[in-house]
């Protein structure tokens, strides 16, 4: 089975409810859109200076990798192009500067503070892009853009109250008719739209996505999102329509039925993802996306024999496909094919280095064989994992795991406590926690854990595993027949 956060990353789209309205062009002049990344690095950066090395490095990589330019004969395009410039070598004053004439010449622009935290936001400089903004909406207190800024802020940051307040206050100012002031109202509604997609409230969600819908007619984006917030009420011919309207927009999206499979499987529904997924293979068998996310659909089915056969006409139209070794390792584990799956995960550890789900799943394909070098080896690469990984409890966990099959347990149950009340495993690593508990005759915790993993209808590599070792626990045997009916057929 596909592991919890790497299932449908080919076949995921665009119906993200925090998305980065800076990375459209279509926004009015704005010539520098930038995506908000809502980095980590809090604290890194501070104005008027670059001062990390990763900071360099992003600004450096701006213009190739973060930004998008309109027209070159839109009013100051030479500014903020030297604006740009300037940013990548570390001269904020001068790109400043440049921003403020851009600003200057073309009014449709946002306020040059706001531009700027843009340029600080794309390289991971959160904490300077943030004093930027705040500093906007002193200098800039009735432009609608400080507040649609601060509103994509807090929606990344998961501020989503605040968010709502910022774009509401970005629509109150939007009174002037003009088609940048359009744009920033499709902006805004967008935004709103994204706060009440965040909170489930379907309804609004639909009212708001409707209005961008009427106001950005051509967008498919805003399509796609209205067909997951008419899926969420279980309106499932509307939003299968709504699918292929989008894609009438954009013929590049992914096929409505993989996009409607997909849901039907995450919301349980079983059957009805089965025929969408049928129908995406009669409408395009040899697609390389169809094919992928068939496989993967059948590897969180437990099926990975019927994977294998997707994998199989995969590399047939497209060999160096990269998601290609990846699933056929995969598979290769849930079947119990070590060796393959070895290989598989050597050769991407090889071509991929700093791989860590490949070198972790390395780890366990070679545990699992009799081979005593085999073995060893495994223990070394787990032991590097954790090194190189050092805050990872999935590389601790599986390290625990190599000592517990070495049969060295006192170094195993050393491992899995800091887990374990750090409350940090993922399904898989609490199995093999569980099954060091069990041995140290600990059953009742053993028991808690495993009905713990089995309670949702996720489903993991060890599911099977974890609830025949719940049956063999005394006084278990009715919460495992529990966990096999929430997980269902």
């Amino acid at each position: 089975m596909v592991e919890r956060g790497t299932s449908w990353r080919s076949v995921r789209t665009v119906t993200s409810q925090v998305r980065s309205r800076a990375a459209r062009v279509t926004r009015g002049f704005a010539i520098v859109a930038i995506l908000l990344t809502g980095s980590t690095l809090a604290d890194a950066g501070l104005i008027p200076m670059l001062d990390s090395a990763t900071a360099r490095q992003g600004a450096a990589q701006l213009s190739a990798e973060q930004l998008r330019f309109a027209d070159e004969a839109q009013p100051g395009f030479a500014e903020l192009e030297a604006a740009v410039n300037a940013f990548r070598e570390g001269k904020i004053d001068e790109a400043q500067e440049q921003l403020t004439a851009a600003a200057s010449v073309n009014d449709q622009l946002p306020p040059p503070t706001v531009m700027l935290s843009r340029m600080f936001f794309a390289t991971g400089q959160v904490r300077g892009g943030r004093q930027l903004l705040e500093q906007a909406a002193i200098e800039h207190a009735d432009h609608p853009d400080v507040y649609l800024a601060l509103g994509d802020l807090g929606l990344v940051e998961g501020r989503v109250t605040d968010a709502a307040l910022q774009y509401e206050k970005a629509l109150s100012l939007l009174h002037v008719a003009s088609p940048a002031m359009s744009q920033k109202a499709v902006d805004a509604k967008s935004g709103l739209a994204a706060v009440a997609e965040r909170r489930q409230h379907w309804e609004l969600a639909e009212k708001r996505l409707a209005e961008c819908v009427e106001l950005a007619a051509q967008n498919a984006s805003f399509k796609q999102r209205l067909a997951r917030v008419l899926f969420e009420q279980q309106r499932y011919e509307e939003a299968a329509t709504a699918l292929a309207e989008a894609m009438q927009i954009d013929s590049k999206m992914q096929l409505p039925a993989l996009i409607m499979g997909h849901w039907h499987h995450v919301a349980g529904n079983a059957a009805e993802a089965e025929d969408w997924m049928q129908k995406a293979l009669e409408e395009a068998p040899e697609a390389p996306s169809t094919l992928v996310a068939a496989a993967v659909w059948c590897l969180e089915s437990d099926r990975p024999r019927d994977a294998q056969k997707h994998l199989e006409q995969l590399a047939k139209v497209q060999s160096d496909a990269p998601q290609l070794l990846h699933l056929q390792g995969i598979a290769a584990m849930d079947l119990g094919d070590y060796e393959a799956a070895e290989r598989c995960f050597q050769t991407l550890t090889t071509e991929h280095l700093g791989d860590f789900a490949s070198s972790n799943r390395l780890v366990l394909a070679l545990i699992e064989q009799p081979s005593e070098p085999k073995q060893r080896r495994a223990l070394q690469i787990a032991e590097l994992n954790t090194r190189q990984y050092p805050n990872s409890p999935e590389s601790q966990a599986t390290l625990g795991w190599v000592c517990y099959r070495l049969g060295n347990l006192d170094t195993a149950e050393r491992i899995f406590e800091p887990l374990l009340a750090a409350g940090v495993l993922s399904p898989d690593a609490t199995y093999y926690a569980a099954k060091l508990l069990v041995d140290r005759e600990r059953t009742d915790e053993a028991g808690q854990l495993l009905s713990g993993a089995l309670a949702g209808s996720q489903r993991f590599r060890n599911r099977s595993a974890c609830q025949s070792l719940l049956e063999s626990l005394p006084g278990h045997a009715e919460k495992a027949e529990n966990a096999e009916n929430v997980q269902g057929p």
